[in-house]
């Protein structure tokens, strides 16, 4: 029997199941059933957590208790996956939701399909089927129609060609749904990281004239340029932390009511210092940032656009998503100009009109053809590797090789032990283990200071990434410095010159030397049989 005749029986069957049951209403659970059953009649294994992630149903006692602590336990039902991969959102409603008209649920999953970039994502409470546009920024106001392509039960086997390029799992692994949508170009989309780069572009220039207005006299230009990119990572490191259970959601906006620059920036060298510590919110050695003057009103806007109904979801943002909107600032240097601080191209950029940023499938394939080579059969293998991006930029090449890594690292784990969490079929890394890759494995050199800076907070980013938040005690989420250390082997400097040059001082910032075999990598990036 054909995939076609089987949506067919699969119906009759349903509408049979109805009519026994003598009841127009059917529970969540009794909905998701039949869900499965549409899901497995285009290959979808729903047991194989390689193939679909399932949320846990959530029952009215616990969504009480959610709203008690402002969490609405949102995210979609189901992740449509290849291997770790999110291929499509798709979200399931009951019955008695009318998803055709329900602009809350469709705002719901477009935001996280919008979030993760992904082409696409569904809605279906199995009597009705829709499939969202996820190219266009959604808005909470959006009619449930915007971006829709919407199939009511009795138009399935009409419309199953429709459904098939969709749904059908080979071909959503071959990049069907990606191929689909990129031949289809619409005016008026934005997608996540060009609507998050203008929002974080704006803010960055806001933040630096107000931040020399108030210090004028204690910050130079560099030091301006560091302080600005600091804050704004800093941000948007405690933002993505709320959005994955570590920091009580919502608490940026508590710092708006409190006065948010003082609120803010004690508790850097407080409460996540002692979480955290490490690449976001190491103490600078001269004390200057706790001294830094800022009007909280320059916060304000910025951070109440980091939530809802504003569509960004920090849970589903992947962290190469946030490393490419970051590259841009790479090519930006922030200047004092007329009393003003102004944005302005940086000359080894000009011939190229702005960074150019290495595409995330390019790192990815790299680093599989590269590290596949490497015969790994023990954790102690992963460790004993060393790779060093001597040009990191955003860390785009780091983060693919991380991922490679802790990827085998899951893959040659069978039970539970300090480096990984095994939950059913799901595997998940400690931060033991996450700490371990980056400070034995991952090297990163850049002769532009704000480079490495976005390199450390992808590596950040990636410590606080891809663990069940029902499992961040276990996985040691909680601890204290969790970030400790990972950001050692980011540096700054020139791995074209070495420190013998011979050129006037005043040039030795721009070259900034370094000497790439001796002091810097002390712990034996460059030792026999290392790398």
């Amino acid at each position: 029997m054909d995939s076609k005749e089987e949506l067919r029986d699969l119906i009759a069957k349903y509408q049979q199941y109805k009519i026994d049951k003598k009841s127009v209403e059917l529970s969540e659970e009794e909905t998701r059933s039949w869900i499965n059953q549409l899901l497995e009649i285009f290959g979808w294994d729903v047991l194989n957590t390689q193939q679909i992630k399932q949320e846990k149903i959530v029952d009215e006692e616990q969504k009480t208790k959610l709203a008690e602590i402002d969490s609405t336990h949102t995210k979609p039902d189901y992740s449509l996956v290849n291997g770790n991969t999110v291929k499509a959102y798709l979200d399931a409603k009951k019955i008695d939701v009318d998803i055709f008209k329900s602009k809350e649920a469709a705002f719901q999953v477009r935001s996280y399909g919008w979030s993760a970039d992904l082409p696409c994502s569904f809605l279906t409470n199995f009597e009705q089927f829709v499939i969202f546009d996820c190219r266009f920024a959604p808005k909470k106001s959006d009619p449930a129609t915007t971006g829709a392509i919407q199939i009511s039960m009795d138009e399935y086997i009409g419309q199953f060609e429709q459904l098939e390029n969709h749904l059908n799992r080979v071909l959503v692994y071959h990049n069907s749904l990606k191929k689909l949508y990129d031949t289809t170009n619409i005016e008026g989309t934005h997608t996540v990281d060009e609507l998050f780069n203008e929002l974080l572009t704006d803010f960055r220039l806001q933040l630096a004239n107000n931040m020399y207005q108030n210090n004028k006299t204690s910050l130079s230009e560099d030091e301006l340029n560091y302080y600005v990119q600091i804050i704004l990572d800093r941000i948007i490191f405690i933002r993505v932390c709320e959005s994955k259970g570590l920091e009580k959601e919502g608490l940026l906006l508590d710092f708006l009511k409190k006065g948010f620059w003082n609120a803010f920036k004690t508790s850097c060298y407080a409460e996540f210092y002692n979480h955290y510590d490490g690449a976001m919110f190491e103490k600078d050695v001269n004390n200057k940032f706790p001294n830094i003057a800022l009007d909280d009103e320059i916060f304000d806007d910025f951070v109440k656009q980091l939530y809802y109904p504003y569509p960004y979801k920090f849970n589903a943002i992947p962290t190469k998503v946030i490393a490419k909107v970051y590259e841009d600032f790479l090519a930006y240097s922030l200047s004092i100009k007329n009393d003003s601080v102004v944005s302005c191209l940086k000359e080894e950029y000009v011939k190229t009109n702005g960074a150019i940023p290495t595409h995330e499938f390019i790192a990815d394939a790299i680093c599989k053809q590269t590290l596949s080579t490497v015969n790994i059969n023990s954790p102690e293998d992963i460790f004993a590797l060393r790779i060093l991006d001597p040009c990191c930029g955003s860390g785009v090449f780091l983060v693919s090789a991380y991922e490679y890594l802790s990827n085998r690292l899951r893959d040659i784990t069978t039970k539970t032990n300090r480096w990984c969490i095994v939950d059913g079929d799901n595997k998940y890394l400690t931060v033991a283990a996450k700490q371990e890759i980056m400070k034995n494995c991952l090297y990163g050199i850049d002769c532009d200071p704000t480079a490495a800076e976005v390199t450390k907070m992808s590596m950040a980013l990636k410590v606080i990434d891809d663990i069940n938040e029902v499992l961040l005690t276990e996985a040691g989420m909680f601890g204290e410095k969790i970030l400790s250390d990972i950001h050692k082997n980011i540096v700054t400097g020139n791995t074209l010159v070495d420190i013998d040059i011979e050129c006037p001082p005043s040039e030795i910032k721009y070259i900034r030397p370094l000497n790439i075999k001796g002091s810097v990598y002390k712990n034996g990036l460059f030792v026999k049989n290392s790398g």
